[in-house]
């Protein structure tokens, strides 16, 4: 790293709101299952494979729902590939009213996880409003 070792250096954004930081996470979310790669890295590609088998068999192929799909799935991939090369996540982004330091697939999965439920929520209110429809 050019510019960041791990945790050592910091710049700051918006009045110290948002700070780019380095660290390097030997663990899951939150510093969780310390230095278990090859377990989180079999969980990942298990995790990738079975929401792909779910994509594919689900009969909801809403944009929301594939988009998604495509957040939370993109996501474990990025963050099984630094497991993969270099044995641990760079996670670099911290923000002051959250203590942890998180990366880019850390987002996409949380937003991805969001807009699934999200969709699932506004999908069952739809079929709901049909089967009521139906009643009357």
């Amino acid at each position: 790293m050019k510019y960041f070792n791990n945790g050592n250096e910091e710049i700051s954004l918006l009045g110290g709101f948002l700070e780019f930081t380095f660290y390097l996470n030997p663990g899951a979310a939150f510093g969780s299952f310390g230095d278990s790669t090859l377990f989180l890295t079999i969980i990942s590609g298990a995790f990738v494979i079975v929401f792909s088998i779910i994509d594919v068999l689900q009969n909801d192929k809403s944009k929301l729902n594939t988009f998604a799909f495509s957040l939370i799935i993109s996501g474990a991939l990025g963050n099984m590939i630094d497991r993969i090369f270099i044995t641990k996540v760079r996670d670099f982004i911290r923000l002051s009213i959250f203590p942890f330091v998180f990366n880019i697939a850390d987002v996409c999965i949380c937003v991805g996880v969001f807009l699934y439920v999200l969709n699932f929520i506004i999908r069952e209110a739809k079929n709901r409003k049909k089967e009521e429809t139906k009643v009357e």
